[in-house]
């Protein structure tokens, strides 16, 4: 016996009778998916019983997938708090931040093991990862996945989980499709990617009460902050990050110049900008539009905790 995984999404607005129909298609697709998922996982995994001894968690991307994962993987070490847990995870290309920057020395991860899109690029190199993924000898393998994870994805990690020897496996449910995507933009309310990994996590019996956020921030980085803060001497400070990596994220730079200029003219506030050194020519553009008494640019001078 298992049952099929669906968060549900409730409806925003009234949709015309074309969306609604749209979106009983993709219900119905997603319903149909995970059915095949979770069924062939409950074909291969048994039903834990008991507390397991190694956990491997399954969570890629990078700064934020991690950042909004880490509620979750906080439930599953108290939920689980003598397990050996080792979260493997890839921010794709080498040179990409990811997990490796945020989530050194934190209490809730024994293990951190990041491997590259490179590492794993020929035949040789997948049987050298599953091998070492093998040593680990996991009893529960969770997937946490990403909201636009797809059927192929999950089937093969499915796979991988078998393949290293995990007796019992959780997380393979879908969210999201690449169907009628305007339907779904317009005319449902999503839960944040916080909300929704925890909702995974307590339909498998992981319960929390609320979202708790730990980076292990050390005294000596507090210490590097605070002094570089002191420069301005001044009690409104305003962070602002005009990077992204992808176009979709990424603002037009005049009009974060007219943000930063709006909040020293009303608020006479300093505005900190934050990023990494290839995003610069931003910050400069920033801080030449609102005056240097007034920009305090930090990019490229931080590392991903310390910002």
């Amino acid at each position: 016996m298992f049952k099929i995984i669906l968060q549900k999404k409730k409806l925003l607005g009234n949709p015309p009778f074309r969306a609604r129909l749209e979106l009983a298609a993709v219900h119905a697709v997603i319903f149909f998916e995970n059915l095949l998922l979770q069924g062939f996982a409950a074909c291969i995994f048994r039903k834990l019983k008991g507390e397991p001894r190694n956990i491997i968690i399954y969570k890629t991307g990078n700064i934020g997938d991690i950042a909004c994962a880490v509620p979750a993987l906080i439930a599953i070490r108290r939920a689980y708090p003598n397990a050996k847990i080792c979260l493997v995870t890839s921010p794709g290309e080498r040179g990409r931040p990811g997990a490796e920057e945020l989530l050194e020395g934190v209490w809730y991860v024994d293990e951190l093991l990041v491997y590259h899109k490179e590492d794993v690029a020929s035949r040789k190199q997948k049987i050298s990862f599953l091998r070492s993924l093998r040593a680990k000898y996991p009893n529960l393998f969770i997937q946490l996945p990403e909201d636009l994870a797809g059927f192929r994805t999950l089937l093969r990690n499915i796979m991988l989980a078998r393949a290293i020897g995990a007796r019992s496996a959780c997380g393979f449910v879908i969210r999201t499709i690449q169907l009628f995507k305007k339907a779904q933009v317009d005319y449902l309310r999503d839960k944040t990617e916080v909300e929704s990994l925890l909702d995974l996590l307590g339909s498998y019996g992981i319960k929390t009460q609320k979202a708790e956020f730990d980076f292990h921030i050390t005294s000596a980085e507090e210490e590097k902050i605070q002094t570089i803060l002191k420069q301005k001497k001044a009690s409104n400070i305003n962070f602002l990050s005009p990077g992204g990596k992808t176009p979709a994220n990424q603002w037009a730079i005049e009009r974060i110049a007219e943000l930063a200029e709006r909040l020293v003219n009303q608020y006479n506030a300093i505005v900190a900008i934050v990023g990494n050194k290839a995003e610069l020519h931003l910050a400069e553009g920033i801080a030449k539009k609102i005056g240097e008494r007034n920009a305090l640019i930090l990019t490229g001078e931080l590392t991903l905790r310390e910002t």
